[in-house]
């Protein structure tokens, strides 16, 4: 029976001696990520006169050649490259003239970078960014997030939700 039992224990010790604790464990999100696109929707309320009416902004990518660098572990974050959207904002069923917005992404998405669970916080120049990592795989990045990068809402609108997302490749 101690020989039997001795045939099992041996085995299954070397087995959880052989662990990998030691290595550096590497996250999804570190390495580099290529912008495929983007959208944002902001709803809220602009003045017309002395009356409030509802209005939406939405954006779109144009073009983007935004290249994103995610380093974890020296809590850091980098860019190159950057993207255009075009916007248009519609208020009771008309629609403004498109704008189209340039973002710089050396300037936008450059600097430090904390992680808590889902919850991603890029600061950079006095810009802090919040987002939720919505979907992560090896080759697929999907962030979403509730912050006026860049000053995208004019200031006439009186928002009241605003959305951002952007979706990334590797």
């Amino acid at each position: 029976m101690k020989k039997l039992l001795l045939v099992f224990l041996v085995p299954a010790l070397l087995l959880m001696s052989c662990g990998t604790d030691d290595e550096p464990r590497v996250s999804l999100l570190d390495g580099s990520w290529t912008l495929e696109d983007a959208s944002f929707q902001a709803d809220g309320r602009v003045n017309v006169g002395v009356f409030p009416i509802n209005a939406r902004l939405e954006g779109e990518t144009v073009s983007t050649d935004l290249i994103v660098r995610f380093d974890e572990i020296l809590e850091t974050v980098s860019s190159t490259g950057g993207f255009e959207m075009e916007a248009v904002l519609s208020t009771g069923g008309q629609e403004a003239p498109r704008q189209t917005l340039l973002f710089d992404g050396e300037e936008l998405l450059s600097g430090t970078l904390m992680r808590e669970g889902e919850v991603l916080t890029i600061s950079s120049e006095g810009l802090t960014i919040e987002a939720t990592i919505r979907t992560l795989t090896p080759n697929r990045l999907v962030l979403e997030s509730s912050s006026d990068i860049g000053a995208l809402i004019p200031q006439e609108l009186q928002v009241e939700t605003f959305t951002l997302t952007l979706n990334f490749t590797r």
